[in-house]
Order: structure tokens, then C-alpha cells, then sequence
């Protein structure tokens, strides 16, 4: 909207004009006959500067001066949808780490992702904190085994951009545990969530990673004691 100042006294015999342009053009547009001190300027360009300019008519004494030119910026177009990138989204677990380009040509204040599962008729789950320095986020607490669609938008102060076409995901499956019963087991062999270690005398040899045991028995570096 802008703005004009007039004289509250005589106010029903003034009107005012106004004059506007693109700031890199000479010609200007008028809208005369404005009988309030406010007006919209209708189908501006996005990301433009204009120049303003009003004055007030009287019929009996004339008209003005034209006021002082002001400038103002338009808003930056609505964002385009980003796209997400399934070649740089990675998983492991239950979390899955996504991935998008920022939308070319336009200015974005920030992005809104969402997820859910794929196999039920849920609400979205929205990703907070998502801003322009970091173009990717991680979903962390996802159920294990378990298929997923997820969707981002752009965001400006010239509204949203549509949601990107979705993203299909399947998490990882639960991490292996075991344990040792202490009745049976060897008496030096230490078992973690990640690996076993046979201690023999001080020197210790890590036997296997947390997903390499598929007996229920074994012997250890050939030691059966």
C-alpha cells in the first residue's frame, strides 16, 4: 500500500493522484481521482524496485507539488519446489539422513520437511529447524525395518513452494545383541555390543564383529578350554 499526506481540513474537496514506476523505466503509471491518503498497488513484478510519487488535487485552488520520490522492493517470487536427492540420502538404523537441492532463482527463508510411514494412512511428522545453510536433515527415532515417504517445500515471505515428489525409504534393521551365559561360556572371552575379544595371557585378539556370530557355540583361536 501507499501512502499519501493531506490536509485533514477540506478533506472532502481534495483528492490526490498518484504516480508510480519500474525504477529502471522513465514512464510512469497514474492512478488519479484517489479520494483516501492510502492505496494498493494492484499486479506489481516480483523482486522490483518502484518509484513513488503523489500530489493533491483541489478543484477550486489547483493542485500541489509532487511529494518527495520514495522507493520500495517488492517481495521475491514464491519459491520453486525442491527436489530430493535419493543418490545423497543415506540411511543406518533407524535414522535416514535426506537430502535436497535449493530451488534455483529464488530467495528461501526456510524449508519444510515431513515424513511418514508409507504403509499407514498417518499424518505427516514435521522435521523442525530446517534452514538454507544446512540443505539436508536427519529423521532420527524411525521404526526399524519399516518403509517411508517423505516431502520437502520451500519457504519465503512470499509463501510456500509445492512439496517436492516424495521420497520412498526403507530404515535398516535393529542391531544385533548377545550375551554370554556365564555357566557355559569361555573364561576369557569379553563380548560388547560391537565385538568379542578373547583375552589370553594379557594379549587380546578380537575374534568377530556384532554381526558374525551364527552358532550358538564355538571354540576360540583353536583354545576348546
Amino acid at each position: 500500500a501507499a501512502a499519501a499526506a493531506g490536509d485533514e481540513h477540506g478533506k472532502g474537496d481534495v483528492t490526490f493522484t498518484l504516480q508510480f514506476r519500474d525504477a529502471r523505466h522513465s514512464e510512469w503509471n497514474v492512478k488519479k481521482g484517489l479520494e483516501e491518503t492510502q492505496c494498493t498497488l494492484p499486479e506489481l513484478a516480483y523482486n522490483t524496485r518502484y518509484v513513488i510519487r503523489v500530489k493533491a488535487v483541489n478543484n477550486a485552488a489547483g493542485c500541489s507539488q509532487f511529494s518527495s520520490e520514495v522507493s520500495l522492493h517488492t517481495w521475491p517470487l514464491p519459491p520453486e519446489p525442491p527436489e530430493l536427492l535419493p543418490e545423497h540420502s543415506t540411511g543406518h538404523g533407524n535414522r535416514y539422513q535426506l537430502q535436497w537441492t535449493s530451488p534455483d532463482g529464488c530467495t528461501v527463508s526456510s524449508y519444510t520437511v515431513e515424513y511418514r510411514a508409507a504403509h499407514r494412512g498417518e499424518d505427516w511428522t514435521v522435521v523442525e529447524g530446517v534452514t538454507t545453510s544446512h540443505w539436508q536433515v536427519t529423521a532420527g527415532g524411525l521404526a526399524y525395518d519399516t518403509g517411508y515417504v517423505a516431502r520437502v517445500r520451500a519457504v519465503n515471505v512470499s509463501g510456500e513452494s509445492d512439496y517436492s515428489d516424495s521420497l520412498h525409504f526403507t530404515t535398516g534393521s535393529p542391531p544385533i545383541k548377545f550375551s554370554l551365559d556365564p555357566n557355559t561360556a569361555h573364561v576369557n572371552l569379553r563380548l560388547t555390543d560391537s565385538s568379542a575379544t578373547y583375552d589370553r595371557g594379557g594379549a587380546k585378539a578380537r575374534v568377530c564383529g556384532e554381526d558374525a556370530f551364527i552358532g550358538a557355540s564355538f571354540s576360540v583361536l583353536g583354545d576348546k578350554s
